[in-house]
């Protein structure tokens, strides 16, 4: 399986109300997680999530597919975004935000 790499740049947030958070970030940084993904993870994620979709999981029915190879499932590149994210909150808690 190729390496997935998630870029985020962070714009702006701008949240306002009672449950509001303050973010001590600027606008333009970026965050990155970068993790190869493996046949393991594709297989403990396919058995953990139930999707066992076989353009996820055969080979040969995945050759055959517009892809032309198997791909990761969708919600286990949202956890790269989970990660990317909570690096993004770790920057701004350590400069003060609560």
């Amino acid at each position: 399986m190729p390496a997935y790499c998630y870029r985020s740049a962070v714009k702006a947030l701008h949240l306002k109300g009672p449950n509001a958070i303050e973010m001590h970030l600027e606008v333009g940084e970026r965050a990155e997680y970068t993790r190869t993904i493996t046949e393991a993870d594709i297989l403990r994620f396919a058995d953990i999530s139930g999707d066992h979709s076989p353009i996820h999981v055969d080979a040969d029915y995945a050759r055959s597919t517009p892809y032309g190879r198997r791909i990761a499932h969708g919600a286990l590149l949202m956890g790269l975004l989970s990660a990317t994210s909570t690096i993004i909150a770790e920057r701004s808690v350590a400069r003060g935000a609560k």
